[in-house]
């Protein structure tokens, strides 16, 4: 998906863009790939985020509660969802321009996002971020739309990346 502005130019600016990629192409997926269920990644799911995704409508059964890993975690959750081919992923949301469009346009490509993957018969979207904005972004909407499942403290900073 690419959102682009009207600008004073002969072509639109492209402002957001997003990969978004279906169960059947789970092989390419970066959430999947070793790297990010390694050790290196702790698993940091609520109680109440794993109660929602217990309500949700997705799992055949409920998530069992305590896992030792990510990686038990995953498996665990990928058994138990019921239609595989309604979950994706979305990789590399961007926004660009100053502070004030990047909040513009993340509010924008997240609407068009949002209609966008219900048209395609999603109900679920795994993501992983690493920029502070957008994690700041989704951690402060409060309708549970946003999980965090998996951490990772990238350097000192004490910011981190997610999966979600």
């Amino acid at each position: 998906m690419i959102l682009t502005a009207p600008l004073k130019y002969e072509y639109p600016v492209i402002v957001s863009s997003v990969l978004i990629q279906g169960w059947d192409q789970r092989h390419q997926w970066l959430s999947y790939q070793e790297y990010f269920q390694s050790n290196q990644w702790k698993l940091c799911i609520s109680y109440s985020g794993q109660n929602i995704l217990n309500k949700s409508g997705i799992l055949s059964t409920s998530l069992k509660g305590s896992y030792t890993n990510v990686e038990s975690f995953e498996t665990d959750f990928q058994d138990k969802l019921l239609k595989k081919n309604h979950i994706c992923e979305l990789l590399r949301l961007t926004v660009s321009g100053t502070i004030r469009q990047k909040v513009y346009y993340l509010y924008l490509a997240q609407k068009h996002l949002a209609k966008a993957v219900y048209d395609l018969g999603y109900d679920f979207c795994l993501t992983i971020i690493e920029q502070p904005f957008l994690l700041n972004y989704y951690e402060n909407l409060n309708n549970n739309s946003y999980i965090s499942t998996s951490c990772y403290q990238m350097d000192n900073t004490g910011d981190t990346n997610s999966i979600n």
